[in-house]
Order: C-alpha cells, then structure tokens, then sequence
C-alpha cells in the first residue's frame, strides 16, 4: 500500500469514527444541552475520534473507500451514535412528562419555564425533575454508561458494516412507547395523591355547596402536589437507577440489530 492510499484510508477511517461520536454528542444527555457551544461539542468529538483511533484501528484495520460511498457512510456511522444518545434522552423525556402532567394537575399549568436539554418550555415542576435526573444521572455514572456503549460499539458493528433490519424499527417503537408508563411511575404517589384530593374537592362541592372549591382548591392542590412530590424524592434514585439499567440493555439490543 503506497503512502497515498494509506493516507486516505486513514482519513477516511478517522472521519467516520468522528461522526458517529458526533451523532452521539448531538442527542445524548449533558453532551447535547444547549447551554453547550457547537464548537465544544465537535472539539470532544475530535479528540475522541484520536483517542479510538488506535483501538479501532488494530480491531480492524483501515480500508481504502470510494469517496463516492463516504456520504453514505456517513450516515450510517451518525446514527449508531444517535440511537444510544436517544435512548439515554428518553429517561429525561419521561420526567419531563412527569413533571408537566403533576404540573398541570397542581395547577402550574401557566407557570413555563425554557429547558435547555431539549429547547422549549416545560413546567417548573418538570424542570426541577429534570435537574434532579441530571444529578442522579451524573451521580450513577450515566454518562460513563453511554460513552461504554459507544465504545463496545466500535466492536459490535464495524466501521463501514452498519446494517438494518425490520425488528430495529418495532425496537424503537417499543422503547419510546415505554415513555408515558416511566413518566408515571416517577411520580405515581402524588398523582393517586392529586387524584384523591380532586375527589374530595367533588364530594365537598357536591355536599357543601355554600364552599367555594375553587378559592380553596388551588392552594389545596398546590400544597397537596408539593408533599407528593417531596414523598417521591426519595424513591427517585431507586426508579431512575432501574430506568437506566434498562436503558442500557435496550441500548444494546439495538446495537445487535444494527450489525
């Protein structure tokens, strides 16, 4: 192999180990927040991409492409990382939907806030979960969990030998579908607390109905959702420990499917 086709090889390699780093740091918690400069993000992706480099190369060694092909490679390799940053960002969607429905139903449903980690308005209930992930997330070693992930993939699915079957797409409709069950089992004892303090709103107002409920309802609601909350806190860490564990096995079932 003349130093020609050596060099492109290498270029080539290195380019598509580059981005499918990069597909990961474009979804995946923490590395994706907004609050993080592009520039940052491509950085940590480079110096990656050198790091792997070694690694990738002696388990399998470079091969000369058609540029024609890259493009396509391209793609391929973007969306092995994309799919564990998505799978690891579907654990702070459900609490986001967690902490927008107790929200609601506690009567925040004007109070919005923006969220940095996806770029639109959330409830200030949802985004006090949403940091209390961060902390449990970064304090179970989820980070370390997702760059793990992408560093066995380099192993499971060669450079170059990404492939597609049907079950992969009932595999993703299988695990976002998972979202709005993981969202209520976050925070399941204040909504059944919520719920109970809306049946008794009804009895009272049906009974009483010289009381005027909605002056005393939302206080009520307020100070009963805040209890409910402050009562989940504790078995958070237990719920989102169990969430990430089977997020890291759904991450690598779908690994498989794209060999």
């Amino acid at each position: 192999m003349d130093l020609e086709t050596w060099l492109t090889a290498h270029v080539q390699l290195f380019a598509l180990v580059f981005f499918r780093i990069l597909g990961l740091c474009l979804v995946a918690p923490i590395f994706a927040n907004r609050a993080v400069p592009a520039r940052l993000k491509a950085g940590l992706g480079f110096f990656m991409a050198l790091m792997l480099m070694p690694l990738v190369i002696q388990a399998h060694p470079a091969q000369g492409r058609s540029w024609a092909a890259v493009p396509v490679l391209i793609l391929e390799e973007s969306s092995v990382g994309l799919l564990i940053g998505m799978v690891a960002s579907l654990l702070f969607a459900a609490t986001n939907l967690s902490g927008e429905i107790l929200g609601r139903h506690m009567g925040f449903g004007m109070v919005q806030l923006i969220d940095p980690e996806f770029d639109d308005e959330t409830s200030l209930v949802g985004q006090f979960e949403n940091l209390v992930a961060l902390m449990l997330f970064l304090a179970i070693g989820g980070h370390h969990i997702m760059l793990t992930a992408l560093f066995d993939s380099f192993e499971l699915i060669p450079i170059g030998g990404v492939r597609c079957d049907s079950s992969l797409a009932m595999e993703v409709v299988r695990v976002t579908g998972e979202v709005f069950p993981l969202a209520i089992r976050i925070t399941a004892p204040a909504f059944v607390m919520l719920i109970m303090t809306t049946v008794v709103e009804g009895l009272v107002a049906r009974f009483v109905p010289q009381m005027n409920i909605l002056v005393i309802g939302l206080p009520l609601k307020i100070a009963v959702g805040l209890i409910g909350l402050a009562v989940c806190i504790p078995m958070f860490s237990s719920v989102f420990d169990k969430m990430l564990r089977t997020a890291t096995g759904d991450i690598y079932t779908m690994l498989e499917h794209l060999r």
